[in-house]
């Protein structure tokens, strides 16, 4: 048995969001009412299939011939006839395993989802920063090459540019540090 507590202007939620099998079909609710006079009715759809069924304060609700989908439910509060409030509780999402039915609370499935997601973000950060730091280093050794031929080419370096200048033309753009690297880089070349 699942127990559901209501909340005003807020959303029901299961106490236990861990996945759960559902047995044959039906699932048992105990729903905590607030104090408050009226009648309460569970209300409830699974695939275009509505149901109602009155709670009794006290008592369990039980949902029978579930199938796969999403269990969406909410509980009608009545005072004399006339709609007072209504507290929807989180939907369930439920799929076949096996002969039996398994059930997830939604917001429970979409946060595992998003914190698989943000492994998958972190370690693509992580693979990127990686290959960005490779990039550099080969365009460092790239530029100290080009810097070596440049000096030691008299037909090149006929404007004579300074290493900063000569990296700008080529469209890098290198830090002060990068740039004492592939000057000291040159004389291996």
């Amino acid at each position: 048995m699942r127990k559901i507590k209501l909340k005003s202007n807020g959303l029901g939620r299961y106490d236990n969001v861990s996945p759960f099998l559902i047995e044959s079909g039906a699932l048992a609710l105990e729903i905590y009412l607030p104090d408050k006079s009226g009648e309460y009715y569970l209300v409830s759809e699974l695939n275009g299939k509505e149901k109602v069924q009155r709670i009794i304060r006290g008592s369990s609700v039980t949902l029978s011939d579930l199938e796969t989908g999403e269990l969406k439910a909410a509980v009608k509060h009545y005072l004399r006839g006339e709609l007072i409030e209504v507290y929807k509780i989180e939907p369930l999402l439920l799929k076949a395993v096996d002969t039996q039915l398994s059930a997830t609370p939604e917001i429970a499935f979409l946060m595992g989802e998003c914190q698989a997601m943000r492994e998958k973000l972190e370690a693509a950060e992580k693979s990127l920063t990686e290959a960005e730091k490779h990039n550099r280093e080969r365009d460092i050794a790239l530029l100290s090459y080009a810097w070596a031929d440049y000096q030691n080419n008299v037909q090149l370096n006929a404007k004579n540019l300074s290493l900063l200048d000569f990296a700008g033309a080529l469209g890098y753009d290198f830090t002060k540090e990068e740039l004492e690297q592939i000057d000291n880089k040159k004389e291996a070349f």
